[in-house]
């Protein structure tokens, strides 16, 4: 509040002198006496400014009121009246934060105790602003505490906290009396009339006086919402006090301490029942130049301040609601700020002058000339981060920058040249030189100026011309000419002694340079050579004659320095046979397919090879020599062009060329023609030569009555796919033979249905009953009879038991009875009747069916198939017929009686045994190497074989063997090399062995053993021959070992040696 009443009062203060100001200056002239006296004005104002700010509102109202005065007195003080002002600025700053670094005292607590000598104490908080800097220390009292109720009363004595009570007194403060129950009770009773004798409380010395009230007791009141009571009773006797409190966040409205006194002559407690609202410590303000965020103003709340951009902050930050209303630290104040000038750098200045500049304003710094700014140019005032400030609380955002002298750097040296001086600042020099043999061109001296740069750009140094020379580094010395026929190799000479002699020149023993001359030159053999010169440098061409090339020599020469030509004499050589003259050291091959007839050629000399055709010297094309006879030139079959030729050929396969001609085309490879001898058994072989493909085919046809199911196909083949091996021979196997056709089986299936009782109660022989009973009842009906001869047979009959019911019928007498019955199923067979499988006389079957002898071979076969046919059919339709009328198909047997329901038939089929395929209606057995899958004889896969007839399967081949074709009745061992299942696997290589085709493991030879039988099988061992006796071993293929002679004076085989007796007489 303070602050606020500052800044008011300031700015009153400020209007008023600034009208008094304007008045006075626009009554005042322009003369120096004027200005002296606005500067004592200016001074006046501004220090008194700051002494009202300072009075009012503390360091703020100072700093606001020193601004002001600036603002006003246009900031002409004097630099020592400046560091007056911030001494004392600084001084006025630590009094203030001293006087202000802590809060005001909260409330006494209550009393620690009734009587005897309690404490109660108060405390306040530290309030340092952030102004005075982090190294203030406030040092003042945090905390207080006093005595309070000392006294007792009733002669009570004071024990710390309590009191110690005389004789007949007793209570913490001796306020109760001991009596016996008899006069307490006469004297509760007396007290309610009036009080005898009583004590009350001194307000003067807090000790209780006899007072004729002191019995009147008031019990504890109502404790506050949100509060308390600190010294809490059931009941309180007269003159008692209490002391209420609040919870923190709330504050008391009402009396903190009430008395139990009396009124209307009845206890009752002093004044009114305190209330306990929640605390708050109202609206902080907002500062001038500033704002506040938050407004929670209730206890603990928190609001912050802060200040606009170009004013810094004085006072609190952040301020809390305290329990005692007010808030937490001091008011805040926005002064505005303010940079003092830069210093200015040595040979600059900061421009504009001013005395102080304002935040957020700019200085610039310039350089005088000749020196340059090192550092930032412009620089701009913000507020200081400093915690304790001094002055306008300004700060510049970089370090001044200083002038330094203007630095032309390094000019450089000139090739070939010199430079002296090496200060390349403003105002030096710097010059130059050339070496000997160069002259200046430029400036010889530079000079640094004002700008950086130098006056004149670096010199060059040229070189003397060709041909003169230069001895010496004077600038004024010119370039001298070299003697005559002499010259330089380079510019830039620096000595006479360079001058060298000229090309065709040689200096002679007094250094005269005088003109070189080779000997005159002669024409080479086979060669020619042009007139020419012989002085130095002159070049002399010898050339060949055509066909000839320089073997030897050189071909240009020429005349060196020392007089004498270069290289050797040249020798010119014929180009060989078929090669010509390419150029004077080459002979080049004459072009592809062409030749000459002797050395020593042009190009023209090459003519073309036969079967090409071109002009002398090439090119050479291929002559087509198959274009005529319609594309067959000169063969008789097919003839292909070839690269200086051609080739014939021959278009059927196992043709060649004949050896003889070379035209035409023999015979060399064919198949054999196939013979009766090759014939399958009970067959023929229809063939035929296919002259186009060198190949044939001979169809197998079998003779009536046999078959041919072996195979798929039904012929074999030969040709070059088979490498003009028949088939059956690439098989190893011969063609397999026709197999006899077999009747099949005519037959049909029957099933009769029944009813009969206890089905399933018949034994195996009661079954056997009951189908013999069933055979004779359709035999009887004339099934399978034709007249009194029999054409089919009854077989198979099976009974099957079915489901068993219950029903009623009438017994003949008419008498209705309930039966179970059970549902019989018989089924049969009925099979034409044929004596054998074979037609071995047909004369007897032509008989039996009545065919005429001339058509009786023809028809017999056919006739006889049908005939077993219609008989098996005959049987079918007996059966359907008898079954019709039931009664005439029922019978007993097995003590029961079988009652007809019915009979169904299927159709006629033939059937063959297993193994065996119906074709035709006639069987044929499935033969070795083959087996049956859906009516059909397969041959086996590779890899499978079958050795047997009439089989549904085939069998793998052995480990170690395969089949090589399909339908192989035997499997053959493992091809060499390969071995295992099927001979899928490679064996090893065997060196001196072979490959068993089981395992794969090497078999090896006499001699041999290891895994690839390719090691020696040593004979010698330790004790192979006796001691002494050399063993040789016998090389493989052989075995064993050899050993030598035995010792001398033993003898033995070598194995064995023993000494010769004495006297022995060997022959």
């Amino acid at each position: 509040m303070r602050a606020k009443t500052a800044v008011w009062l300031l700015t009153t203060v400020c209007f008023i002198l600034f009208c008094c100001l304007e008045t006075t200056q626009a009554k005042e002239s322009t003369a120096l006496s004027t200005l002296s006296r606005k500067k004592r004005s200016d001074k006046i104002v501004s220090l008194a400014l700051q002494g009202i700010g300072y009075a009012i509102g503390g360091p703020a109202g100072a700093a606001i009121g020193s601004f002001i005065g600036r603002l006003f007195g246009g900031g002409n003080e004097d630099k020592e009246a400046e560091n007056r002002h911030r001494e004392q600025m600084a001084r006025m700053t630590r009094q203030f934060c001293f006087e202000n670094c802590v809060g005001e005292w909260s409330p006494w607590s209550a009393c620690t105790a009734q009587c005897g000598g309690g404490t109660m104490t108060r405390e306040r908080q530290e309030t340092i602003s952030g102004g005075c800097g982090e190294g203030f220390r406030c040092g003042k009292t945090l905390q207080q505490s006093a005595t309070c109720n000392p006294g007792c009363g009733h002669g009570g004595t004071p024990s710390g906290g309590s009191c110690a009570c005389p004789e007949g007194r007793k209570g913490s403060c001796c306020n109760l009396v001991k009596s016996s129950a008899r006069q307490m009770a006469i004297g509760l009773a007396a007290s309610q009339a009036v009080c005898v004798s009583c004590f009350h409380l001194n307000d003067t010395t807090g000790l209780y006086k006899h007072d004729k009230f002191a019995a009147l007791q008031c019990s504890m009141p109502d404790i506050p919402q949100n509060g308390d009571i600190i010294n809490k009773l059931d009941t309180y006797i007269y003159g008692q006090e209490i002391m209420y409190t609040c919870n923190p966040g709330y504050t008391r409205v009402g009396p903190e301490i009430r008395r139990c006194g009396k009124l209307n002559q009845l206890a009752a407690w002093t004044g009114f029942q305190p209330l306990c609202v929640e605390a708050s410590c109202g609206d902080p303000g907002y500062p001038l130049y500033g704002e506040i965020v938050g407004g929670d103003f209730s206890l603990d709340g928190v609001v912050q301040l802060s200040c606009s951009p170009g004013y810094r902050l004085i006072g609190s930050t952040t301020r809390t609601c305290l329990a005692s209303g007010r808030w937490s630290g001091h008011d805040t104040v926005c002064s505005p700020i303010s940079c003092e000038p830069p210093v200015d750098p040595r040979h600059g200045r900061a421009l504009p002058v001013k005395e102080a500049y304002v935040y957020g304003s700019y200085v610039t710094i310039r350089c005088d000339p000749g020196f340059r700014l090192e550092g930032k140019q412009k620089l701009k005032c913000l507020e200081s981060s400093e915690t304790i400030i001094i002055g306008g609380g300004g700060v510049w955002d970089a370090e001044p920058p200083t002038c330094e002298a203007v630095i032309c750097g390094e000019p450089g040296v000139p090739q070939k040249g010199s430079k002296d001086g090496s200060i390349y600042q403003y105002l030096h020099n710097v010059t130059y030189s050339c070496f000997a043999g160069y002259t200046l061109k430029g400036a010889s001296k530079l000079h640094c100026d004002s700008t950086g740069t130098w006056t004149a750009p670096v010199p060059e140094c040229i070189a003397c011309p060709a041909n003169t020379y230069k001895s010496n580094t004077h600038l004024d010395s010119p370039c001298q000419k070299c003697p005559p026929n002499t010259h330089t190799v380079t510019p830039g000479s620096s000595s006479v002694d360079q001058c060298i002699c000229n090309h065709g020149y040689k200096a002679d023993d007094q250094g005269v340079c005088q003109e070189i001359r080779c000997s005159p030159l002669t024409a080479p053999t086979f060669g020619s050579m042009p007139t020419c010169d012989n002085r130095l440098g002159s070049i002399c061409q010898a050339d060949c004659n055509a066909g000839y090339v320089l073997s030897t020599g050189t071909s240009k020469r020429q005349c060196l320095e020392d007089g004498v030509w270069s290289g050797t004499n040249p020798v010119c050589q014929a180009c060989p046979i078929n090669t010509f003259k390419g150029n004077e050291l080459v002979c080049l091959p004459c072009p592809h397919h062409s030749h000459t007839t002797s050395d020593a050629q042009s190009e023209e000399g090459c003519v073309c090879d036969d079967g090409y055709a071109g002009p002398p010297g090439g090119p050479c094309e291929d002559v087509n020599e198959c274009e005529e006879n319609g594309g067959k030139g000169p063969c008789s079959d097919l003839c292909e062009n070839k690269e200086g030729g051609y080739e014939c050929d021959c278009s059927i396969t196992g043709h060649i060329i004949n050896p003889l001609d070379k035209h035409s085309c023999i015979l060399d490879q064919t198949c054999r023609n196939l013979t009766r001898v090759d014939a399958p058994e009970q067959g023929a072989l229809v063939c035929h030569w296919y002259y186009e493909e060198n190949s044939q085919q001979c169809a197998v046809r079998c003779n009536p009555g046999y078959e041919f199911p072996s195979r798929v196909n039904n012929y074999e083949y030969c040709g070059p796919s088979t490498g003009y091996l028949w088939s059956h021979e690439e098989r190893e196997e011969p063609i397999e033979p026709c197999i006899e056709e077999l009747f099949p089986d005519f037959r049909i299936e029957a099933d009769s249905f029944y009813l009969t009782s206890a089905c399933e109660d018949l034994t195996p022989a009661e079954q056997e009953e009951v189908k013999q009973y069933f055979t004779d009842m359709l035999t009887e009906n004339g099934v399978c009879m034709k007249k009194t001869t029999k054409v089919c047979d009854i077989t198979n009959v099976g009974i099957i038991c079915g489901a068993t019911r219950r029903r009623k019928r009438r017994d003949v007498d008419g008498v209705e009875i309930e039966e179970d019955v059970s549902d019989v199923d018989i089924r049969m067979d009925v099979t034409a009747y044929k004596p054998q499988d074979r037609l071995l006389d047909c004369d007897q079957i032509c008989l039996l069916l009545r065919i005429p002898q001339h058509r009786c071979n023809a028809l017999c076969e056919k006739t006889y198939k049908r005939f077993l046919r219609a008989a098996v059919l005959f049987s079918k339709r007996q059966l359907d017929a008898i079954y019709k009328t039931p009664s005439n198909v029922h019978f007993e047997a097995a003590s029961r009686k079988f009652e007809s329901q019915g009979i169904t038939t299927k159709d006629v089929r033939s059937e063959c045994e297993e193994g065996m395929i119906s074709e035709n209606e006639l069987c044929v057995p499935c033969q070795p190497g083959t087996f049956l899958r859906n009516n059909m004889c397969l041959p086996c896969p590779v890899g499978f074989y079958q050795p047997l007839s009439k089989q549904h399967t085939c069998l793998q081949c052995p480990l170690g063997t395969t089949s090589n074709f399909e339908g192989a009745s035997i499997c053959k061992v493992c091809p060499s090399g390969t071995y295992g299942q099927q001979c899928k696997s490679n064996c090893s290589e065997c060196v001196h062995g072979k490959c068993h085709a089981g395992t794969g493991d090497c078999i090896c030879e006499s001699g041999w053993e290891g895994p690839a039988c390719d090691i020696d099988i040593m004979g010698c061992t330790v004790n192979s021959c006796f001691p002494g006796v050399k063993c040789w071993d016998i090389r493989a293929p052989g075995t064993g070992f050899v050993c030598g002679a035995c010792p001398e004076g033993t003898t033995g085989d070598g194995t064995f040696c023993q000494i010769i007796p004495f006297g022995t007489i060997m022959s």
